[in-house]
């Protein structure tokens, strides 16, 4: 959620100073929680300032400070699944992560994974299905009730 506008803090900070209401009263009239009114009141006589506190960031990842070394190993072997992927890593640097972990990393870096070119092509045919013809799929029916 993004923090209240600079605008509209002012305003709350005034209406408290002007006497306009409560902290309870301050709430109800501008829409907002209680204790939202008691942190920016709090921080503006600590700071003097409304503006809010910066974002703490977040968790960085387990494989973002490997990431040049998860590129190495795609151009290395640029046809490995996420699982082998996984398992390299965790051999390299003892840190073990997820096959949605890797693929997130792999995202980060711009990479995808190809499947391998030099194997051959599945040429068993789908029951049925003849060259050129579309495949129809059956819809699920629901079973009558009677």
């Amino acid at each position: 959620m993004r923090p209240y506008s600079t605008d509209f803090r002012r305003k709350v900070v005034r209406a408290y100073e002007h006497g306009e209401g409560s902290q309870r009263d301050l709430a109800r009239i501008f829409g907002v929680s209680l204790s939202f009114i008691q942190s920016l009141l709090q921080h503006y006589r600590r700071t003097g300032s409304v503006a809010p506190k910066p974002h703490g960031g977040g968790n960085p990842g387990k494989v973002r400070p490997y990431l040049a070394l998860v590129q190495h190993f795609h151009e290395q072997q640029p046809d490995a699944s996420l699982a082998e992927r996984c398992e390299r890593l965790a051999a390299a640097v003892q840190v073990h992560v997820g096959r949605t972990t890797m693929h997130r990393g792999l995202r980060q870096l711009g990479l995808s994974r190809k499947k391998r070119r030099s194997t051959r092509r599945n040429r068993t045919p789908l029951k049925g299905v003849t060259p050129g013809s579309r495949i129809r799929r059956r819809s699920a029916r629901v079973p009558s009730s009677t």
